[in-house]
């Protein structure tokens, strides 16, 4: 099955089942949700596919209608996408999630441009930015140009987080509010939300006051401000001048 197909066939699955889901305004949402954890709230969505198509499957030869922005839609998400993948059950576009904590500080924000939903257990992301805070105030800022984020059932159990992959051009950033400039970045990162570790075993690059460096592999917990890199350290240090 060609690309192309394959984005048909999701398409075609999309519109279909999203036929009952575009009328509950947490249903598009929920993935999400109960992937990155607990005491989330969804913000804002908007409806991503038509809905309007008569549903698909059984022995009917006719196929649902579909309109050529729903399928250009989820060409953002084609490389992560192959014929073996379970049919797309969801989409939604300007998504955005929030995490407090018991005592009700915000902990983390996620945004993404997209949301596709794929199977029960997989959500890709486009454009996702994920920040975590300190006491409400805003600390570090992560963005890729895709996201995947795969459920699992062992982690829900254990009332822990699924990690995140941000995937191409991966980036770790102090945001404006950290006393840190330090800035990082790397083909793929992974995170863990709750624990807020970001880690890889790809080449990175970092940039902070004074300091230019690379290694291949890094891991970082951003709770304590700390960080290590794994091996093949190269890297160079500018004092700066004292004003």
């Amino acid at each position: 099955m060609t690309l192309k197909s394959q984005l048909n066939s999701l398409t075609r699955a999309s519109s279909s089942r999203l036929k009952g889901l575009t009328n509950s305004p947490l249903a598009l949402g929920v993935p999400a949700v109960v992937a990155l954890g607990l005491y989330f709230l969804v913000t804002t969505f908007e409806p991503g596919l038509n809905s309007s198509s008569k549903p698909f499957g059984g022995n009917s030869e006719e196929a649902p209608a579909i309109d050529a922005p729903a399928a250009s839609r989820l060409e953002p998400f084609a490389q992560l996408l192959d014929t073996a993948s379970p049919r797309a059950q969801a989409f939604a576009t300007d998504v955005a999630t929030q995490r407090f904590d018991q005592n009700g500080k915000l902990q983390n924000s996620v945004k993404a441009a997209s949301q596709l939903q794929v199977g029960e257990h997989l959500v890709l992301l486009e454009k996702p930015i994920l920040v975590f805070y300190e006491s409400g105030i805003e600390e570090w800022t992560l963005r890729s140009n895709l996201g995947r984020l795969r459920h699992s059932a062992e982690n829900e159990a254990q009332n822990a987080s699924d990690t995140l992959e941000l995937l191409g051009a991966a980036e770790l950033n102090a945001s404006e509010q950290n006393v840190s400039d330090l800035r990082l970045s790397a083909p793929t990162l992974l995170v863990e939300p709750q624990r807020e570790f970001v880690s890889t075993d790809q080449r990175v690059e970092l940039i902070d006051t004074g300091i230019t460096q690379s290694a291949q592999g890094f891991d970082a917990n951003l709770q304590t401000d700390t960080m290590r890199f794994h091996s093949a350290v190269r890297g160079n240090y500018a004092p700066t001048t004292q004003q």
